[in-house]
């Protein structure tokens, strides 16, 4: 018994004391060198370059030109890292931008890919466009399960079908982040351009009723609130229940919003957090930080 019980004991161990970090290290960029990422196979200046991939500014990203060298078929410009895991539930987010390009001999698609081993956990394909310097972002959430506890390789896989040059599309990489998931998920997805209209996707529990909080800040360290699990992280000056509902019989939510064209709101950072609340629980997910822009 002892012995069928210890593997539990470990993960609940480490769960604890990695729940409030995110796995990935350098998921920013922000760093002097990419390490400890790595970078295997073929693109055209690849590397730290500073942009806005999630609509509140310019920052350091990593970006390439992925694609083929001297003949089809293209592979995969792939960067990666080590991360430590262990069979429970975890959730990613990361931002992607996609840079087109006046002088591309072609509208082939980028296309984004994460992998945990051999785990694809998300995937995005952009849109073709031959339009220079106009920059389409996305923000790729998942959850995922590992299948085995230990090191595992991370990957964020760039693909271009069509040869790789100095004046092929780039793909941007940012905020790179992997902890183990808090119930309710809560993510803007869509390009958050002001006028376009974005989607906002719930996962949690299964049937529980949810609220999504917003703020125009974060607190310096998150708080506790009697009876709910997890931690509040927004700021409490103005604290606005923006909508409710009820999670599905999968514990999922998806709701459409039209971006709300006003100029004023562009590049402002909003905050969010949900919670949710079943029969026997009451809980807050991670919070988070987004933007709409131009």
């Amino acid at each position: 018994m002892r012995r069928a019980l210890y593997p539990v004991l470990v993960y609940a161990v480490f769960a604890a004391a990695v729940s409030a970090q995110n796995i990935v290290t350098n998921g920013d960029f922000a760093g002097t060198t990419i390490a400890p990422w790595t970078v295997s196979g073929y693109a055209v200046n690849p590397g730290l370059t500073r942009d806005d991939v999630d609509g509140t500014g310019v920052s350091q990203c990593y970006a390439a030109r992925p694609g083929y060298q001297t003949a089809p078929p293209a592979a995969p410009f792939v960067l990666q890292q080590p991360v430590t895991v262990v069979p429970l539930e975890y959730e990613l987010t990361l931002d992607v931008g996609h840079v087109g390009s006046l002088l591309s001999p072609s509208l082939a698609m980028g296309r984004i890919q994460v992998f945990l081993g051999s785990q694809q956990v998300a995937s995005f394909q952009f849109t073709a466009t031959r339009q220079p310097r106009v920059l389409q972002r996305r923000r790729l959430c998942a959850r995922f399960k590992p299948t085995t506890a230990g090191s595992a390789a991370l990957r964020v896989e760039l693909f271009y079908t069509s040869k790789a040059t100095t004046t092929s599309p780039q793909l941007l990489v940012d905020n790179v982040d992997v902890r183990l998931a808090r119930n309710p998920m809560f993510c803007v997805t869509g390009e958050r351009a002001l006028g376009q209209t974005v989607s906002l996707d719930l996962f949690g529990s299964p049937s529980a009723a949810f609220v999504v909080l917003l703020s125009n800040s974060e607190l310096p360290q998150p708080i506790s609130i009697p009876g709910f699990k997890g931690q509040l992280g927004l700021g409490l000056q103005v604290l606005l229940p923006v909508m409710s509902g009820a999670l599905d019989v999968g514990g999922a939510f998806q709701q459409s919003l039209l971006v709300p064209n006003v100029v004023g709101i562009a590049g402002v950072p909003f905050y969010w957090q949900a919670l949710e609340v079943t029969t026997s629980a009451k809980s807050l997910g991670w919070h988070g930080q987004q933007a709409f822009y131009q």
